[in-house]
C-alpha cells in the first residue's frame, strides 16, 4: 500500500501566491430559486449558506502555472516547492485529502506541452457530471483554444459518460490520457481550472447546460415505454435507499404509466437520450438523479429518505428550468439522523405521491403551491 500524507501535514498555498497566470473566462451567474427558503434543507446545506431565493455560482477561471507538480492519484496540483494549490481542492477535500507520498516527494515525469488534471470521482457519478465535467469543458472556451493543445490526464478508468462526453465537450485541442497513480507529472505549462459550481448544490452554469444540450441533441431517440409514455422511476440496483414498500409503490407507478429504469444498466447513449426526452422523472435522492442534467422539460418528483432535503437535485432542476416537487418519507420513529438515513431502506409515502401525480399529470392547471399538503413543489 502506498504511503500517505494526511491533510493536516500538507502545506497549502493560493495559486496567486506562486505566480500563477490567471485567465478570467466569465463571471458567475445567479440561479433564481423562489421558494427555496421554505424547503426543509439538510443541516449541511444550511451551514453552506444554501436555501435562499437565489444561488450565486462562482466565476469561471483558469490558472496557468509553470512546472507545477500534477498528482493524479492524490487528485491535487502542487507548486514547485511542494505546497498543495488550494484551487485544486474541492470543498469536501479541504480537511480530508491525503497525498500519496511518492507523488508529493518523488521525481516527476516530464511531459511535453501543457497538461491538466481531470479529477473524476469514479464512484460519484453526480459530482462527476455536475462538478468536474464543467471544469474540463472550460478548455473549450475560445481563449483556451488560442493557448494551444492540452493533455488532460486522469487516474483510473473513466465512466461510460466520461468516455462519451469529454471529447464532445472539450473539443479537438484536448487529448485525454489515462495515467497511473503514484507518479507525479510536470510540464512547461500546467493548467488548473476553477470550480464553476457550488459545494452541495447541483446547479450548473447556463453555458454548460447549452453545451450539454447541443451534444445530447445528436443522439438517436429512445422508444417510449410500452404504455406510450416517457415517465420514469429511477431505480437503484443494490446499496442503501431501497424502497421498503416496493409493492405499494409499484401500484402507484403502474396507475400513472411510470416505468422503472436503472440508469446504471443503460448504455451512456441510451441513458442520456432517455432523460433528454423524459416528461416525468420520479426518484429517491441519489446519484441516479444526476441524469436530470440531460432533461429538457421533465417534471421531477424527488422522494426523500426522511424529512430533510439534500439540495443537489433541487438546484440542478432550477438551473435546468425543470419543475421540481418532493415527497417526505413518513415518520418511522427510528430516530435516525439525515446522514444515517442515506444507508437505510426508504418508505415512500405512496398516498402523498399518488395525490401529487394525479394533480400534475391529470388535472388542468399549475403544479401545487409550496407547502401543499400532499406533495410539495418549488
Amino acid at each position: 500500500m502506498a504511503a500517505k500524507i494526511p491533510a493536516r501535514r500538507a502545506r497549502t498555498v493560493a495559486a496567486s501566491q506562486v505566480g500563477a497566470q490567471l485567465f478570467k473566462l466569465g463571471g458567475g451567474e445567479q440561479v433564481l430559486c423562489p421558494g427555496a427558503e421554505l424547503l426543509p434543507m439538510s443541516d449541511q446545506a444550511i451551514v453552506l449558506g444554501l436555501g435562499y431565493q437565489s444561488l450565486a455560482l462562482p466565476p469561471a477561471r483558469m490558472y496557468m502555472l509553470e512546472r507545477a507538480r500534477l498528482c493524479p492519484g492524490s487528485r491535487v496540483v502542487m507548486s514547485r516547492d511542494g505546497r498543495v494549490i488550494e484551487e485544486s481542492l474541492s470543498a469536501d477535500m479541504v480537511e480530508s485529502f491525503e497525498l500519496i507520498a511518492s507523488e508529493a516527494k518523488g521525481p516527476v515525469v516530464e511531459m511535453e506541452g501543457a497538461i491538466a488534471l481531470y479529477q473524476t470521482p469514479r464512484y460519484e457519478p453526480f459530482h462527476g457530471l455536475i462538478d468536474h465535467m464543467p471544469r474540463a469543458a472550460l478548455f473549450a472556451q475560445p481563449i483556451m483554444r488560442r493557448l494551444g493543445k492540452v493533455t488532460l490526464v486522469h487516474e483510473g478508468p473513466l465512466s461510460d459518460i466520461d468516455e462519451l462526453w469529454l471529447d464532445r465537450l472539450t473539443g479537438p485541442s484536448v487529448t485525454v490520457l489515462r495515467v497511473e497513480a503514484g507518479t507525479p507529472l510536470s510540464a512547461e505549462r500546467v493548467f488548473l481550472p476553477s470550480y464553476v459550481t457550488r459545494p452541495q448544490a447541483g446547479a450548473v452554469p447556463s453555458w454548460y447546460r447549452r453545451w450539454v444540450d447541443a451534444a445530447a441533441a445528436s443522439l438517436p431517440t429512445v422508444p417510449p415505454n410500452s404504455n406510450g409514455t416517457r415517465r420514469y422511476f429511477v431505480d437503484r440496483l443494490g446499496g442503501g435507499r431501497q424502497v421498503a414498500n416496493r409493492s405499494e409503490l409499484e401500484v402507484v407507478l403502474d396507475r400513472f404509466g411510470i416505468t422503472a429504469i436503472a440508469p446504471s444498466a443503460l448504455s451512456a447513449e441510451d441513458r442520456i437520450a432517455t432523460f433528454r426526452d423524459s416528461e416525468l422523472v420520479v426518484g429517491i435522492t441519489g446519484s441516479g438523479m444526476s441524469n436530470l442534467l440531460f432533461s429538457r422539460h421533465a417534471q421531477v418528483v424527488e422522494l426523500l429518505p426522511g424529512s430533510r432535503l439534500y439540495p443537489h437535485c433541487y438546484y440542478l432542476t432550477k438551473s435546468r428550468g425543470l419543475t421540481y416537487h418532493y415527497i417526505k418519507a413518513p415518520d418511522d420513529e427510528l430516530g435516525l439522523d439525515e446522514v444515517e438515513r442515506l444507508s437505510h431502506e426508504v418508505t415512500v409515502d405512496v398516498n402523498a405521491l399518488e395525490t401529487l401525480l394525479a394533480r400534475i399529470l391529470e388535472v388542468d392547471g399549475e403544479p401545487g403551491e409550496p407547502n401543499a399538503p400532499a406533495g410539495l413543489s418549488a
